[in-house]
């Protein structure tokens, strides 16, 4: 026979207790320094956005992207916009033939926001 009603629940993701986990993670301190981290112009993902302008407007930006990344984390959800990246495959050096999926190294291009 299942398990007892409680028992169950006890697995489910409860998001009173989700909110105040993700307020403790996600902060503007931490967000400010994970994108001072970054090389400023390192390769945008799909949306065009290099680090260097979310490091310069990181005072305007750190509440909004604070409140998604809590909203993220406490639901389990990652918006669909943020789920879009472009592969691009490098051929790695040395290999006799090309015509193998291992030739090749893939390398995903994301959102900048998303790598915190």
């Amino acid at each position: 026979m299942r398990g007892s009603i409680a028992q169950q629940v006890k697995h489910r993701w409860i998001p009173s207790v989700n909110w105040n986990i993700a307020s403790d993670i996600v902060t503007c301190e931490r967000i400010k320094w994970a994108f001072d981290c970054m090389s400023p112009f390192k390769s945008p993902g799909e949306d065009g956005i290099f680090p260097a302008l979310l490091q310069k407007g990181i005072i305007y930006l750190s509440n909004p992207i604070k409140c998604i990344y809590q909203a993220s984390l406490a639901l389990g959800y990652i918006p669909m916009a943020c789920r879009i990246a472009r592969v691009a495959f490098i051929p790695k050096t040395g290999k006799i033939d090309y015509t193998m999926a291992k030739s090749f190294r893939p390398i995903m291009l994301c959102r900048t926001d998303i790598f915190l």
